[in-house]
């Protein structure tokens, strides 16, 4: 009767962890109703370029299969939904669609445990242009490589500023998913702790910005936000649709460069 129990037990516990549904490339929900999103990752929305590809890469790897949920600091988002590492077997799905360039490292939260991994993975997806690299859907990680990038994609020298194009911050929506140069004038700024946006129009959610992300704060001059504000600046960088906007990240401070003063 005991080894009846426990073996009912132990397919409960294994059912609880059963993925039953992917919402994205980076969330999904649990036989028992929870919403997990892989922890240290980012992979692009459902309606951007290449997130049907990233969602099938997900469900793929975790669909109608067992998972073991592993914390770090933080449990949950804002959200409600648990931010988790999350292993198949001795597989860690967080790091492999890094490697496959499905994802990329994005620190929602401090000291994660597995962060060097996971940029270290990138690194090697970006060079070799795996997965979703190979069609300029994210921002190269460091700039050597946003240069290499742009030297490769260069064009003329009538059209392009040291082998990139340089175009107007209101015509940046025309090149979404294009590495190009934007220049204009930072005009307001926003800083949540987790990342700075650097806005060129008051209406920031229909025209261009520029997002730093917090694990890169220490990269550039202290207090981003201040250090911008009404310059005018060119930014360097691949350019993506972000909830119906243009936007750059920007990893490297050498990505903006401060035209005058």
């Amino acid at each position: 009767m005991k080894r009846l129990l426990g073996l009912v037990l132990l397919l409960a516990v294994a059912t609880g962890t059963r993925v039953v549904l992917v919402y994205d490339g980076d969330t999904f929900m649990t036989s028992d109703s929870a919403r997990v999103r892989l922890l240290g990752i980012d992979a692009p929305e459902s309606y951007q370029p290449g997130g049907d590809i990233s969602r099938d890469m997900l469900e793929k790897l975790v669909l109608s299969r067992d998972v073991r949920l592993e914390a770090d600091v933080v449990g949950q988002d804002d959200y409600g939904r648990l931010l988790r590492y999350v292993w198949v077997g001795d597989t860690m799905v967080n790091a492999e669609l890094v490697a496959r360039g499905y994802a990329v490292p994005r620190m929602f939260q401090d000291s994660l445990r597995y962060w060097d991994t996971l940029l270290a993975l990138e690194q090697s997806a970006a060079r070799t242009g795996r997965g979703l690299w190979s069609f300029n859907v994210f921002q190269p990680p460091t700039l050597e490589l946003l240069r290499a990038r742009v030297a490769a994609e260069s064009t003329t020298a009538e059209t392009t500023a040291g082998g990139l194009q340089v175009v107007s911050w209101l015509d940046a929506g025309n090149y979404i998913g294009r590495l190009v140069a934007v220049e204009g004038t930072v005009v307001a700024t926003h800083n949540s702790g987790r990342v700075c946006h650097l806005n060129f129009h008051q209406d920031y959610r229909r025209y261009f910005t520029v997002a730093i992300f917090g694990q890169d704060f220490g990269k550039f001059p202290p207090q981003p936000e201040n250090h911008y504000l009404r310059r005018r600046v060119r930014v360097t960088g691949l350019v993506k649709e972000y909830k119906g906007a243009p936007e750059i990240i920007a990893n490297d401070p050498g990505q903006i460069e401060i035209l005058g003063q």
